[in-house]
C-alpha cells in the first residue's frame, strides 16, 4: 500500500458511510428492528476502510515523525521536559 491508496481507502470508506444517510431510499428497512441490512454493512465496511487507511498514514507517516523528533533529544536533556511544579504560581 502507499500513500494514495491509503487516502482513497480513507475517502471510499467515508462514501460508504455517507450513503445510507444521503440515500435512505436505497436502504429499505426491514425486520424487527427496522435496520437496513446493507446500510449496516455499509456503516462497517466504512469503518473497516478509514481504519485501513488511517492506519497505514499513522504507522507510515506519524510513527517515524515522533520516533525521529524524540531521537533528536539528547538524552542529557530530556529532563529538562518535565514539568512545572504546579504549586509554584507566579505573581504571588
Amino acid at each position: 500500500m502507499n500513500d494514495l491508496n491509503a487516502i482513497m481507502f480513507a475517502l471510499i470508506g467515508s462514501v460508504m458511510e455517507l450513503l445510507p444517510v444521503i440515500f435512505p431510499a436505497w436502504f429499505p428497512r426491514a425486520g424487527g428492528d427496522l435496520a437496513s441490512t446493507r446500510g449496516l454493512w455499509l456503516d462497517i465496511m466504512g469503518v473497516v476502510q478509514i481504519g485501513l487507511g488511517a492506519g497505514y498514514i499513522v504507522r507510515a507517516h506519524f510513527v517515524p515523525a515522533t520516533l525521529r523528533i524524540f531521537s533528536a533529544i539528547p538524552a542529557g536533556e530530556r529532563e529538562s521536559l518535565a514539568l512545572a511544579n504546579p504549586r509554584a504560581v507566579a505573581g504571588r
